[in-house]
């Protein structure tokens, strides 16, 4: 079986995709900008109150962490149906 990989263009036009095929539904610069924050930092967890932070300095804790919650599962729905999760 040939290993599946994961093409992810970040500069330029963002592009994600699986082999040849484009990963769709990663639109909205923020989704965006969540996914490429994790990619770039991989190799440690992230605490959700920091991506919140980073993402949405200017709102409240409270708000940023709400724009979070709703963000994650739209990403992770976006692999599950890749079959990444």
């Amino acid at each position: 079986m040939t290993p599946r990989y994961l093409g992810i263009r970040l500069l330029g036009d963002f592009r994600v995709t699986d082999g040849e095929t484009p990963v769709t539904g990663i639109k909205t610069a923020r989704l965006q900008a969540l996914f490429a924050y994790l990619v770039l930092h991989r190799d440690a967890s992230q605490l959700r109150r920091h991506l919140a932070f980073v993402l949405w300095p200017d709102s409240t804790k409270a708000q940023a962490r709400t724009n979070l919650r709703k963000l994650l599962p739209i990403l992770f729905a976006r692999f599950r149906k890749f079959g990444f999760l």
